[in-house]
């Protein structure tokens, strides 16, 4: 009785074990630009946003900033070897999850497409991390972690 005690009172907070993040990248060629949606959990999200000084959440101005700067040194895309420099579009909280977003212009297709991300790999050691490119109806899949940090479409 004691034992299904403890695990009621555990609830589904505590059913999040798993660090991971799940990205999609889009490449739009009607308007000639790749499209970034980042998702982290909120419970990663709020030891992110804790050590970025917003330990309650606050999604403000200076926040947004700060989560933008972390994920410019922590997610990386260049085509050819040559780096694309995202733009910040912004941030919001949606059910359970953070979500982040970015883009960048692109002239033309981008072959060669090489994704590097190391995003929470400072708090949690099994972080890991999914990437979608989806191009169409067509998705290919990468799964990057703290030794396998970066791959290529």
């Amino acid at each position: 009785m004691i034992l299904l005690l403890g695990l009621l009172a555990a609830g589904p907070g505590s059913a999040h074990t798993l660090q991971s993040s799940l990205t999609e990248v889009s490449w739009q060629p009607d308007g000639g630009r790749l499209e970034v949606v980042h998702s982290l959990h909120l419970d990663d999200a709020m030891v992110l946003l804790a050590a970025l000084g917003a330990p309650g959440g606050n999604l403000s101005l200076h926040t947004e900033a700060a989560l933008m700067l972390y994920l410019e040194r922590n997610f990386t895309l260049s085509v050819k070897g040559q780096p694309l420099t995202l733009q910040a579009v912004g941030a919001e909280f949606r059910g359970d999850y953070l979500w982040l977003y970015q883009e960048q212009q692109v002239p033309g297709y981008p072959h060669g497409l090489t994704v590097r991300m190391t995003l929470m790999q400072e708090y949690f050691a099994a972080q890991q991390h999914q990437i979608n490119f989806v191009v169409g109806d067509r998705v290919r899949t990468l799964r990057l972690d703290r030794i396998t940090s970066q791959g290529t479409f």
